[in-house]
């Protein structure tokens, strides 16, 4: 061939190289990004034990103490949410390293929600029965009914304007308990009949 009577006039001869081996991309143990990693998730599983531990106390009840306990799991996590912030605007991080970041996000953000919806679930249920001991059943009854108000009227507030008039003709604008909401010590009429043939008959 060609190739070959070249290389017999020029006096070369062609040989094969060594043949490279490329290496996968590993970060060794003793990489700084690694070691970063590894020490905020093993931060997170201790506080995701803590909050599992402090479900069981409060199953014995409400206490000033597990109220603490999730602001200081609060406080840990607010840390652990500022390095992970920090790293993840690395450029030196591998595409795994990132991934394992990402996970770690994913669970602080669940412990976040999870503990700071506990904790306001507790000062709820505590308030509510402090509520109930000082003013008496009757007086937390009308307590309960001054929500449900307020919460339809901010429902409706947040409601599009096709939302509202689906609404109005289905008759659940105001809720189907609408009849409920009425001040039972005012006199007068009562829930006018088209509307509470609306609701029992849904839309035409």
């Amino acid at each position: 061939m060609a190739s070959d009577a070249m290389n017999e006039t020029s006096g070369r001869r062609w040989e094969e190289g060594p043949r490279v081996r490329v290496k996968a991309r590993i970060i060794p143990r003793g990489d700084p990004v690694r070691a970063a990693v590894e020490a905020l998730r093993a931060r997170l599983a201790d506080a995701e034990h803590r909050f599992l531990a402090l479900l069981g106390q409060i199953g014995q009840g409400i206490s000033r103490d597990a109220l603490v306990e999730c602001l200081e799991l609060l406080a840990e996590l607010r840390e652990i949410a500022g390095r992970l912030h920090e790293m993840a605007g690395r450029r030196d991080i591998s595409y795994f390293a990132d991934l394992r970041l990402t996970a770690l996000r994913n669970h602080c953000l669940w412990l976040v929600r999870r503990t700071s919806g506990e904790f306001l679930l507790l000062l709820q249920i505590h308030f509510e029965a402090t509520l109930r001991r000082l003013i008496g059943p009757n007086a937390y009854q009308v307590y309960l009914r001054l929500e449900d108000v307020e919460d339809v009227a901010r429902e409706v507030e947040s409601m599009s304007d096709h939302d509202l008039l689906a609404r109005l003709r289905d008759g659940t604008l105001l809720r189907e308990n609408v009849e409920q909401m009425l001040p039972p010590d005012l006199p007068g009429a009562s829930v006018p009949a088209g509307y509470a043939a609306a609701e029992e008959h849904g839309p035409s």
